[in-house]
């Protein structure tokens, strides 16, 4: 995605798709042919760590292809939608072990007010 934004495409598009044996990369670009030109030469040479990537093909594609501003929102909206419940999750550990810190205080104060007595 930053690379296509780098690239100043109009319009970009990606998702992962799976084939009958791997997995595919599915891109579609839409920008003036220089940098089409270097988007193909980054997708030769450019893999992500780890990956295995078996080929690289293009082809034309003459649909409408989404505009680059509209899928960074895509983008975004679909991390926040997995981040939530982690962050929802880690409220909730927090109220719990701040509640915890407060008993463990109240046990605290209540252990010194016993040694005060005796």
């Amino acid at each position: 995605m930053t690379q296509a934004m780098d690239l100043g495409f109009s319009g970009f598009h990606a998702r992962n798709r799976t084939g009958d044996k791997e997995q595919e990369v599915i891109s579609l670009v839409e920008g003036d042919s220089d940098a089409v030109e270097e988007f193909k030469r980054l997708a030769m040479v450019k893999k992500p760590v780890g990956a295995e990537v078996s080929s690289v093909e293009f082809e034309d594609y003459s649909e409408v292809v989404m505009s680059a501003g509209v899928y960074a929102q895509v983008c975004t909206a679909h991390r926040l939608n997995k981040a939530i419940p982690v962050l929802l999750d880690i409220r909730d550990s927090s109220k719990t072990t701040l509640e915890k810190q407060d008993q463990t205080l109240v046990a605290l104060k209540d252990l010194g007010s016993k040694q005060d007595d005796t």
